[in-house]
């Protein structure tokens, strides 16, 4: 329930959190420690989240209180309305992601540009920002640091940069479809004219086992 990885060196877009991890909405959550110390940055995320959350849940938090860091997480108890916030200088107005569908989310924030929102590759919106309160950071994924407010469902990346990122750069998660494979799942759908499905492979055994028992074609 409990996983521990303080990556040395997260801040080049390589991916934290990758592997479409499942969080159950009870005490799954993972812990990175003070990796996040900077003061301008963008987050993107792709996550899929479930039917049901408690209050308050977070996708991610970096032990936000009412004037420190910053936190994605639930608008209380609005199930799966979320806000991106930075206590004490800004935060997006609250957005809502449809259950068991995947969506890309970016944030990029820096005290002269503000703080841009982006969603599956498109702009949503930005705000004017004060400088952030770097301090007492520990960055917790599915929970707050302390409170709990774990969050339900999948994660499959979760990437930090130095920088606030450009349109081009925020499409390029968006668009890659080895980052974001429901976009050849859509394309497949598409051309097909069927439902196609994506399902977390282990191993090539379940691979085989798929295809051997007709749950999966080629």
């Amino acid at each position: 329930d409990t996983v521990n990885n303080h990556a040395s060196s997260p801040y080049n877009g390589t991916s934290v959190v990758s592997g479409n991890l499942d969080f159950d909405g009870s005490d799954d959550f993972l812990y990175y420690g003070s990796i996040m110390p900077l003061s301008t940055f963008s987050i993107s995320v792709a996550v899929k989240p479930g039917t049901t959350q408690v209050e308050y849940a977070g996708i991610f938090d970096n032990y936000h209180d009412s004037s420190r860091n910053f936190v994605l997480q639930q608008n209380a108890a609005e199930t799966n309305e979320y806000i991106f916030g930075i206590p004490g200088s800004t935060g997006t107005d609250s957005f809502y992601l449809d259950p068991n569908e995947w969506h890309i989310l970016t944030f990029c924030y820096s005290n002269t540009s503000g703080l841009m929102f982006y969603k599956n590759g498109e702009f949503v919106s930005s705000k004017h920002a004060g400088s952030i309160n770097v301090s007492s950071h520990a960055l917790n994924i599915a929970r707050h640091h302390s409170l709990g407010r774990h969050w339900n469902g999948e994660m499959g990346f979760f990437k930090i940069y130095n920088k606030p990122l450009s349109l081009v750069e925020v499409k390029q998660d968006y668009e890659n479809p080895d980052e974001n494979p429901q976009i050849m799942a859509d394309y497949l759908a598409a051309e097909l004219d069927m439902d196609v499905e994506l399902y977390p492979i282990s191993s090539e055994g379940a691979i085989i086992e798929a295809l051997r028992f007709g749950n999966a074609h080629i």
